[in-house]
């Protein structure tokens, strides 16, 4: 019987199906009639029931066969990294890219095991706290589904299956799944000798192992023939069924220590013993999950166990039929088991995920068992988010435990600061100035103690009888836990909060201060206090709330893990030095470069925005991503000349310290009205200090949240100030956009798509003999490389065509930058002695002159692809350590991409293989060793042999040979020919010796100069 079923199993028919549903019990009646034999167990005081009660059964054999199946059915001892990249490009949803970046982390430039991990976290708090997953699901067309799958019962059942469990709606998933429903579909009740089979081969109620186990055993049921399986294969007629009056002590303790009782499993335990299987609690569990199971199976259940099985990582025929619910699923659910209180010091959700991808059974283990489990899962999961960790401090040795615990704490402590009463901000002020985040922390929690009234209905009743200035300003402390730090105002409290401070305006009208939302809400914090207000002691407080918004909305996961992996403990920091900290490492979530791509993509798909308005918001963004890159230097020149902060004046303010600083050695970017470099302003006198604080807050708000959506429902003007456009921008940002989703579900497709096939696996094996990081970006970066080995159009190619491109990508015919920095490096090739060095040099610089280039492109287009070649360039550096290089030549008037690897050892010396794509010839590779001084070896070509490809190459081999033979004493030897060798599968030269660097170099410029004179005499 073949049981290759990975290849076989779909699609299979069966001759009948069963209808109706059938007792769970109903295929395991066990024969006790003819031919059962008339024997009686005698005298059994006690027996072992974990071996069995007989000898072992007629289908002992079969288990090495299902161990053959698995192998033939599955990937082989796949790495950690590569079975991580599986699982994100068949996993990764739209919701999942979303809710990353808002926590702050990078799932592009984290590597995959790491974003898997990330990703498992995210679901399983979701569930844990009672959201649903949506997976973006919600707008999959009806019709595609119902193509896809065939069926307007399966199409409603995967589009439920898929949104809970936060599936991408790809075509091949849901053709996957759909498959595996047509095959649990003609799936029937299994009989005795099926469950056997499953319970002595540990198998799970899987549509897979159903099938199995049907095929396996054909019908075939051994307990009631009432024979045994002899040693020799032979089988033998059983002995009388045991005696179940003797042995019903020892079921029913083993029914008890599995969880059930006698009227639960008792019939089941019995049945076990009846055919020859050990009684123990697995098999116990492993038969009652079997009865559960309902057949015929129906469509919803089996679309559940299909896309459980995908969110989990697996084939969709490994759903689970009894329980289809996915490990992140009941992670967070265990959570919720009271019985399970003593284990919970060392339970998460994220801890309970790992128990169960081991198959380890949460709610049956017993309790000291269950604690050391935990404990290991946490130290695996420690392990994971801080590899490598077992550093000198203070405190002695840092375990990775101990900081997968502070970053769980910072997040906790920060959310209390979060969740405190506004008043906190104006009770705590020097507290705010010194204290450390632990300490902010415990008052916080103190504070919200205090003053949190003890129903909803006190708040409210506080509120709407407040009435006349004074007591405005004396606001129930009752409703005040209503007003968090760092929370809207709930909308059933805004009426009443704006009635028992009606008067705040004119209050701010009097003080000669603007009435704006930060001001508002200053004034009530003073109220809630009991505290003067004056301008300064708004301004103070204005500042000081401001502050810590910021801080605590900026620490997000991502940045708290960056933190405390850079070895930097959050809860000793206080606000301003966490501030600074947030500020030196950059954004948290996306980069730069992938903000702007965002911000245009969604302007561009934007019909509404006129073109006056896209140039506005354009220019809009780049103001406050030069406020950033130069300190907010605009603001301290506003401040100190009195001025009023808005749009306009800041952004003459930016074009001012442009002029400014020309002459100075800076690069002035027109553009954006701005400079690269750190502008100093004057001095800051002690009496502006304080709105300077706040107003950089403010401006790092609106760069946070910039958005073009919300640019244009904004719509800002010169007139506009800053706490304006960033109160806008931050009540919009509560809500998600349509194309917020459609951006996270373009990205989370991308990725899975760079993580996915051969080319992907290709990638990641290069980078990691390169020693570099396998994330998304690098390996999208790898296989461009890789392609443009054996493709004329490569990254060199996309650079020709960018230089010297405007915003409006238009051609300036005088910038000649990157052109200038590729002949460097082909120049470099002839000398060879320094060609590493100006190598990296030039491949940095070209890097940098594409971070400019990026921030002065308005099209998407050009801005995605300086991002991809700003990649490759970065590999393409990083990977020169290790001896391989993508060099920019010249070949027939094209920019095309030659790969140099030099590989050297010292028993075996050195090898130098370069690799050349042509338009019409294929890609050559000529592979070099050195021996007794001579260097020979092979070149190579990808086409087959024909009179132009044969005089070509032919060409190219005598041409290298005469050039070539003045470069070494020796001179060259042999080079023969090889046509049809498949690019990156070339037979290479056998090294003896050990060559110069630099004669590596020049030997790939001949190689190249050979080529280009061959070109032309074909």
């Amino acid at each position: 019987m073949n049981l290759n079923i990975d290849e076989q199993m779909m699609g299979i028919r069966h001759p009948g199906q069963m209808t109706g549903h059938p007792s769970p019990l109903s295929s395991f009646a066990v024969s006790h009639g003819a031919g059962a034999g008339t024997g009686r167990i005698q005298d059994v005081i006690s027996v072992d029931l974990t071996s069995g009660t007989r000898g072992t059964d007629a289908y002992a054999g079969k288990k090495s066969d299902l161990a053959g199946a698995s192998a033939q059915g599955g990937e082989k001892d796949r790495a950690a990294e590569l079975n991580a990249m599986i699982v994100l490009s068949h996993t990764l949803s739209g919701e999942d890219y979303a809710r990353a970046m808002e926590d702050g982390y990078q799932p592009g430039e984290s590597g995959s095991g790491e974003t898997v991990t990330i990703m498992d976290r995210i679901k399983t708090a979701l569930l844990q706290s009672g959201n649903e997953v949506a997976g973006f699901t919600d707008d999959i067309d009806p019709d595609k589904l119902a193509k896809i799958t065939g069926s307007d019962a399966y199409a409603s059942a995967l589009a439920r299956s898929f949104s809970e469990n936060d599936l991408p709606a790809d075509d091949g998933l849901i053709k996957e799944a759909s498959d595996a429903m047509k095959q649990a579909q003609t799936l029937t009740q299994p009989d005795d000798a099926a469950v056997k089979y499953m319970v002595e081969n540990r198998m799970d109620p899987t549509i897979r192992n159903f099938y199995l186990a049907e095929s396996a055993t054909n019908g075939a049921n051994v307990s009631a023939t009432g024979f045994y399986a002899q040693e020799g294969g032979y089988l033998a007629r059983k002995a009388d069924e045991p005696d179940f009056e003797k042995l019903e002590s020892q079921i029913d303790a083993v029914v008890e220590r599995a969880g059930y009782t006698t009227e639960e499993a008792g019939e089941e335990a019995r049945w076990i013993v009846a055919n020859d299987l050990p009684l123990e609690e697995e098999n116990l569990n492993r038969v009652m999950d079997i009865t559960r199971t309902a057949f015929p199976v129906e469509v919803q259940t089996a679309a559940d166990a299909a896309a459980s099985a995908l969110a989990d990582g697996k084939a969709a025929l490994d759903g689970n039929l009894s329980d289809p619910v996915s490990a992140n699923r009941r992670a967070a659910l265990l959570m919720q088991r009271e019985e399970l209180e003593e284990a919970r010091l060392y339970m998460s959700a994220e801890v309970n995920r790992r128990l169960l991808d081991k198959g380890i059974s949460i709610d049956t283990l017993p309790m000291e068992q269950l604690i050391e489990e935990l404990k290991t899962a946490r130290e695996e999961i420690a392990g994971e988010w801080f590899p490598g960790v077992a550093e000198e401090s203070d405190q002695g040795r840092v375990t990775a435990v101990e900081k997968y615990d502070l970053f769980g704490s910072t997040l906790a402590q920060t959310a209390v600061i979060r969740h405190a009463p506004i008043a906190f901000v104006g009770a705590e002020q020097e507290l705010l100035k010194t204290g450390t985040l632990t300490e902010l922390a415990a008052r916080a929690g103190e504070f919200t103690a205090d003053h949190t009234p003890k129903t909803a209905d006190e708040g409210r009743s506080a509120a709407a009888d407040a009435s006349g200035a004074k007591q405005s300003l004396r606001f129930a402390e009752a409703a005040q836990t209503y007003e968090a730090v760092g929370t809207q105002v709930r909308a059933d409290l805004g009426d009443s909060i704006r009635k028992a401070f009606g008067n705040v305006d004119d209050i701010l009208r009097g003080l000669d201060l603007e009435t704006s939302a930060d001001n508002e809400r200053a004034v009530r914090i003073l109220g809630y206090n009991r505290m003067e207000i004056t301008q300064a002691s708004v301004e103070e407080i204005r500042a000081q709330d401001a502050k810590l918004r910021d801080v605590t909305e900026r620490l997000k996961p991502g940045a708290v893990l960056s933190m405390i992996r850079d070895g930097v403990n959050p809860l000793k920091l206080t606000l301003d030095e966490l501030k600074q900290e947030l500020d030196e490492r950059g954004e948290q979530g996306d980069t730069p470069a992938e903000k702007y791509a965002k911000f245009l993509w969604k302007l561009e798909k934007n019909g509404e925005v006129t073109e006056e308005e896209r140039t506005s918001y354009i220019g809009i963004y780049r103001l406050f991503h030069t406020l950033k890159k130069t300190d907010h230097a605009a603001i301290g020149t506003l401040l100190n000349e009195g001025a009023q902060m808005t749009i306009g004046n800041l952004l003459s303010a930016t074009r001012s310290a442009k002029t400014a600083a020309r002459g100075m050695d800076a690069r002035v970017d027109d553009s954006f009205g701005g400079m690269d470099g750190s502008y100093k302003t004057p001095s800051i006198s002690a009496q502006i200090e304080t709105a300077f604080s706040y107003y950089r807050a403010k401006a790092d708000s609106v760069y946070e949240h910039l958005d073009a959506d919300r640019l244009a429902e904004a719509k800002p003007t010169e007139e506009t100030t800053l706490p304006a456009l960033a109160e806008a921008l931050e009540e919009q940002a509560q809500s998600e956009s349509g194309t917020d989703r459609a951006f996270a579900r373009v990205r989370a497709r991308q990725i899975r798509e760079q993580l996915s096939g051969e080319a992907a696996e290709r990638a990641a094996q290069e980078l990691k003999e390169n020693e570099l990081p396998v994330t998304p970006h690098m390996v999208e970066a790898m296989r461009a490389l890789q392609k443009s080995r054996r493709r004329t159009d490569s990254v060199w190619d996309a650079l020709e065509k960018l230089n010297g491109r405007n915003g409006r990508g238009e051609r300036i015919a005088d910038e000649k930058t990157l052109t200038a920095a590729m002949e460097t490096i082909e120049d470099a090739l002839s000398d060879g002695a320094h060609f590493e060095e100006v190598y990296k040099d030039k491949t940095q610089e070209m890097a940098e002159d594409l971070d400019h280039m990026m921030e002065e492109t308005e099209t998407t287009i050009d801005l995605q692809t300086m991002i991809l070649a700003k990649r490759q360039l970065t590999v393409a550096c990083a990977q020169a350590d290790r001896g391989s290089f993508d060099i920019p030549v010249e070949l027939d008037g094209e920019r095309v991409n030659l790969h140099v690897s030099i590989r050297e050892s010292r028993e075996e010396g050195s090898t130098v293989t370069a690799q050349l794509p042509t338009a019409d010839h294929g890609v050559l590779t000529l592979s070099l060793g050195m021996a007794k001084g001579q260097v020979t070896g092979m070149l190579n070509t990808s086409e087959n042999r024909y009179p132009e490809a044969d005089a070509f190459v032919t060409g190219v081999r005598d041409r290298f040979t005469e050039a070539a033979a003045t470069l070494t004493e020796g001179g060259i030897g042999e080079i023969s020919l090889l046509f049809g060798a498949l690019p990156g599968r070339e037979m290479q030269a056998k090294p003896v010796e050990t060559m110069d660097g630099s004669l590596c170099f020049r030997l790939a410029r001949t190689f190249v100069e050979a080529a280009a004179q061959s070109l032309y005499a074909v």
